[in-house]
């Protein structure tokens, strides 16, 4: 079983590309991979603040990659950009349920797509519920606050390895000494992360 940990930021389009990647991937290796999200904010903010020219340039940059072109992704130009925390929790929720990735896929799809204010905890519920999650238990652990701590634990592992931007990946042969796992930075194509995939656990 090969095991990738992704860090992804919900702001961070190639975050979003790499996730559809992911997704494609765990389509054609269903029972030898195993894909866990982790949580890192790059900015991290309380409310609202307007994106640099500098992410809207990077935002245009992703829109041209294949994967982008492959599935007829527009990404809209954000006028302020919001505090994630709560769309990094509901991950963790979803995870419970073996449901990680597609929890982020549906986040990064309405945030960049369907221009949902991914900081109001209604709408999480909302996009929890489009994949099938239980959202009056996912409500309550929000409120609660039952994952801030993972989410903090993330931020804190990723950099204590070393990483520097996202998406960043961990890959591995599961159950096998962490020390053997390849750090990725970077976003990667299904091709490149298909053949080192390939390679483990042969």
């Amino acid at each position: 079983m090969v095991e990738i940990q992704i860090w992804g930021d919900f702001e961070c389009p190639f975050s979003y590309l790499q996730t559809i990647v992911l997704l494609k991937l765990k389509e054609k290796y269903p029972e030898k991979l195993e894909i866990h999200w982790k949580s890192f904010e790059l900015f991290t903010r309380e409310n609202f603040s307007a994106p640099s020219q500098e992410y809207l340039k990077n935002l245009d940059t992703a829109s041209q990659e294949l994967i982008a072109i492959e599935e007829h992704l527009h990404f809209f130009s954000p006028k302020v950009l919001p505090n994630i925390r709560l769309a990094q929790e509901s991950v963790y929720y979803a995870r419970a349920e073996n449901k990680s990735l597609e929890m982020a896929h549906a986040i990064f799809k309405a945030f960049f797509n369907l221009k949902t204010d991914i900081s109001d905890q209604n709408e999480i519920l909302e996009i929890a519920k489009s994949i099938g999650l239980d959202t009056t238990v996912l409500n309550e652990a929000l409120d609660d606050a039952i994952f801030t701590k993972q989410v903090v634990l993330d931020e804190k592992e990723f950099k204590t390895m070393g990483f520097q931007a996202v998406p960043a990946i961990m890959i591995g042969e599961r159950d096998f000494s962490p020390r053997s796992f390849m750090p990725i930075m970077g976003f990667k194509t299904y091709e490149e992360l298909d053949k080192i995939i390939s390679q483990i656990n042969h």
